[in-house]
Parts: structure tokens; sequence; C-alpha cells
């Protein structure tokens, strides 16, 4: 479960960062190469201080688990039977912060980095071999990242798959889950007659619109959610 401003952080965050790689070879698109790490820099500090003062399952403490909770899970994805989450699972929590690292070093790196005719808006405070060293860094923990990124999403694919969760589709709208009717119980109904002629015939009619009424609904859903949100 993840609530709509570790989304929009995660969403912005990767938008910089492909904005990042599609500019970081175009030296004409430099200074948008240098825009974008420098809004990398400020989601990464934003994700660190919302992960200690966010919301339940945003902060770090609520999906940083000691390494024994890290290998039982490792085993049992071994087994093809791992666990059901709610919030990011044993393995899935250190991989954000690892990637969080990762990006934020990458970012900070480039800003020292010197390397020919190009160079970060700081690397005037280092020598000409240091800035040399941190454009290696920089390079270096850019295919880091790259190769964290796609094993993340090899490593979602595979969660997903084998606990029938929709990972992907939590990350954008935040509810790690599904719906669906249990023929088992008594309470309910699978479905329901949804004919109100009689009662149009005796003189009512509806005063909300059924489009209307589902947004009001909706609207009622998403406040009373991050009322208790807040109250956590």
């Amino acid at each position: 479960m993840w609530e709509s401003t570790t989304g929009r952080i995660q969403g912005g965050r990767v938008t910089l960062v492909a904005i990042a790689w599609a500019t970081g070879e175009a030296e004409p698109l430099f200074l948008v190469h240098v825009l974008a790490g420098y809004g990398v820099i400020i989601a990464v500090l934003f994700r660190i201080m919302w992960g200690v003062t966010g919301s339940r399952h945003a902060r770090f403490r609520n999906f940083i688990y000691p390494l024994p909770a890290v290998m039982a899970h490792l085993r049992d994805l071994a087994k093809r039977a791992p666990h059901p989450s709610l919030g990011h699972n044993p393995a899935g929590g250190w991989m954000v912060i690892i990637l969080i690292a990762t990006v934020g070093a990458t970012a900070i790196t480039g800003l020292f980095a010197a390397e020919n005719d190009v160079a970060g808006p700081l690397a005037y405070l280092l020598s000409p071999s240091l800035g040399d060293m941190m454009a290696e860094l920089h390079e270096g923990l850019w295919g880091a990242l790259l190769f964290l990124i796609l094993f993340h999403i090899a490593g979602v694919l595979v969660e997903s798959f084998l606990t029938r969760d929709n990972l992907i589709g939590a990350m954008v709208t935040g509810f790690k889950g599904s719906l669906g009717f249990d023929a088992s119980k008594p309470d309910g109904a699978l479905r329901k007659l949804m004919d109100v002629s009689r009662l149009t015939r005796l003189g009512w009619s509806a005063s909300i619109g059924l489009e209307q009424g589902i947004r009001d609904t909706y609207a009622w859903f998403l406040e009373q959610g991050l009322d208790n949100l807040r109250s956590k």
C-alpha cells in the first residue's frame, strides 16, 4: 500500500532520471541534464524527509527489515512461495534504500564531474584530476543505477507473478490487492436488479446523476483515507 505523496515522489524521480539519461550524451542539452540532476537531488532529499516524517507505509522504519527477515523472504521466493506483504516486502524495502542512495550519489558526483570541455556546476571547486575522478565515478554509478533499475523491474515482475499481486498497478494507484466476490459467504449478492421504474411511476426522481454520484463517493473515499493516514 502506497499513498499519493510517495507515488508522486517516485514518479517525479523516475521522470527526472529518464530526462538525465536522455540528455547525458547530448552536449547541446547539457543544461537540461544539469537541471534534471538538481531535480533528482531535491526529489531524493524530499523522499528522505518523507521517509522519516511521512505516512505509515512511507516511513523507512516500517519497511526496512533485519537481515534474517530478508534472507527468509529470499528463501521463500526461491521456493516460489513468497508471503504477501502490505507495502514493500523485506527485499524490496532494501532495494528502495539502495536505489535512493545510488540515485543521490549519481546526481551529486555529477555536480563535481569534469571531463574534456564538459563540467558540472561545482567542478571548479576541485582540481582537474579530482574532477576527472568524479566524472569516472559519475559514469560508474550511472551504469550501476541502470543495472539496479532493470534488476528492480525484474524483481517486481517475479514477485507479481508469484504472489498474484499487481505491484506495478499498486505503484500507480497506491492499492495493493484485488477485489472479488466470495461465493461461500451468505452475506451480499453477486448481482442486483437496478430497475427503479416502479419508484419513477410513483413520482420519485434522482437528484444526483449516476456519474456525479460516483464522483462524490470517490471524493469522500479519498478524504476518509487521507484522514485515516493523518491520524496514524
